[in-house]
């Protein structure tokens, strides 16, 4: 895989699980939050990051 930003990243994981409030649902947030951390240019915050790269196959090395 090509090396993503954390925002591009983030935007393939939410693809992967297949919307914003799946996402939410996945690491116990609500959609508002996913929305937010994509508006901001936000990375995932850590505390997911290994959840969402099991779920996903997205590397955390991004």
């Amino acid at each position: 895989m090509e090396q993503l930003s954390p925002t591009d990243a983030l935007r393939e994981a939410i693809s992967r699980v297949g919307s914003q409030s799946a996402m939410g649902r996945l690491v116990g947030v609500t959609q508002a939050a996913v929305w937010g951390w994509l508006k901001l240019n936000k990375p995932l915050p850590a505390e997911h990051v290994l959840l969402v790269e099991r779920e996903t196959g997205i590397p955390k090395e991004v």
